[in-house]
């Protein structure tokens, strides 16, 4: 399916970057934004991706196809060698995909992106309102918080950054793909992020260091996996899953107290049809990367105070905790996560 333009006023272009261990929030994303969807302009979702069958493409489809809304969906391969050498998030080097979309499409001028862990419940459309503002940034985003107080802050110390100036997440951004051909952004990504080997945020703040343009917060509202569970319906927004477990990982809908919107969402999608798409296999490596996390959210469940942040060389009496977790979590691998709730 080849990538085509889009016109502003007849086409709202939305790009999701494909992993395999978040395909499952490939269809959360898309359905839900369809299912939000009000705008008389048309949706028109790129899927970005390193290699996927024809059947995972077809169940996206058919799980867009259900809403009974019309819609354009084109899948448009990357070359995963082009991010060598960056910063994996979780071992995955498909989140810096959304750095490639202004060479991806070379005749689409911006592009809505959504990270794969949000549920939407709004129109997304309304965020094409923000494309005549955009003319002078190279993104719009939510500003979420200030360089000085991100995970990072010793680091951009480092670079003398200015420690105040705003910062934000990058799971829902309005990219102004015109500006990232006509300035070479793609190539700065690239050269930032093999330099210094980080993740896609960061890079992103970078590049768009007091030069991006605020939107509205209910654009990007974040969950985390310990935020109290929420009245539901949710208010109106992008909700934002951000941490790990995710409520689609193993134990997620017990570890993430907001799990059961997202997976109530999944029961829309033909996902369940394609069987395990995961694997044992490609879930218990997705365990591994995130055993930190597994082992915080259990400790915080238990009444207990985690460490502010695990370290990579777990201390003794974490270190021996991890085996119990470990194996515990195991035994639901195997297990569609519908099946927890």
């Amino acid at each position: 399916m080849p990538a085509s333009s889009s016109a502003v006023c007849d086409e709202v272009p939305i790009a999701l970057v494909s992993d395999p261990l978040m395909w499952v929030g490939i269809h959360v994303a898309a359905l839900s934004t369809l299912e939000q969807w009000r705008s008389p302009a048309l949706p028109h979702f790129y899927l970005v991706h390193d290699g996927l069958s024809d059947g995972e493409l077809q169940s996206l489809e058919a799980t867009l196809r259900a809403t009974g809304k019309p819609f354009r969906l084109d899948a448009v391969h990357f070359d995963a060698a082009r991010l060598a050498g960056l910063g994996a998030l979780q071992g995955n080097l498909a989140t810096h995909g959304r750095a490639l979309l202004g060479e991806l499409l070379p005749d689409v001028p911006y592009a809505v992106y959504l990270d794969a862990d949000v549920l939407v419940n709004l129109c997304v459309g309304e965020l094409a309102a923000s494309v005549p503002e955009l003319e002078c940034f190279p993104l719009a985003a939510v500003p979420s918080s200030d360089f000085g107080h991100v995970l990072e802050a010793d680091f951009w110390h480092a670079l003398e950054v200015d420690l105040d100036a705003p910062y934000f997440n990058a799971g829902v951004l309005v990219l102004n793909l015109e500006t990232w051909r006509r300035e070479g952004l793609l190539q700065r990504y690239l050269d930032f992020g093999r330099r210094y080997r980080t993740t896609n945020q960061p890079i992103l703040n970078y590049l768009a260091y007091r030069n991006f343009l605020p939107l509205d917060g209910r654009y990007n509202r974040t969950i985390y996996p310990s935020t109290p569970q929420m009245a539901t319906p949710l208010e109106e927004g992008i909700w934002h899953f951000v941490g790990s477990p995710k409520p689609f990982d193993p134990l997620g809908a017990f570890l993430n107290q907001n799990a059961g919107v997202v997976l109530e969402a999944v029961r829309r999608t033909a996902w369940r049809e394609e069987g395990s798409l995961f694997g044992q296999a490609e879930r218990l490596k997705r365990l591994v990367y995130l055993r930190r996390s597994y082992l915080r959210e259990v400790l915080h469940r238990a009444g207990l105070r985690p460490p502010a942040a695990l370290p990579r060389k777990l201390s003794e009496p974490y270190r021996r905790s991890m085996p119990s977790v470990l194996a515990a979590t195991s035994l639901f691998t195997a297990l569609d996560p519908l099946d927890l709730i």
